[in-house]
């Protein structure tokens, strides 16, 4: 059986949505790991951390937040 050109959309959809869901968590995460080991983070990093949207950037970023010695590390990092 095909599928008609709405359940194709709405398959679509919930992709997209899950997709977002997944980024969403993991900027969630590297703001909550980076919370926890430096405590204040500066809201120009939260803002440059919500705004990246490739899950395996924000993995990267994690593995290094997890290893940073300090928070500047990050922000390098990101400026790369």
């Amino acid at each position: 059986m095909s599928k008609t050109g709405a359940q194709a959309l709405i398959e679509e959809g919930m992709e997209k949505g899950i997709k977002l869901g997944e980024i969403k968590a993991k900027q969630e995460d590297l703001i909550r790991l980076l919370s926890i080991r430096f405590n204040i983070i500066p809201s120009e990093l939260t803002k440059k951390i919500k705004s990246i949207r490739k899950v395996d950037q924000l993995d990267i970023l994690f593995d290094h937040a997890i290893k940073a010695d300090e928070l500047s590390e990050i922000e390098t990092e990101l400026k790369n």
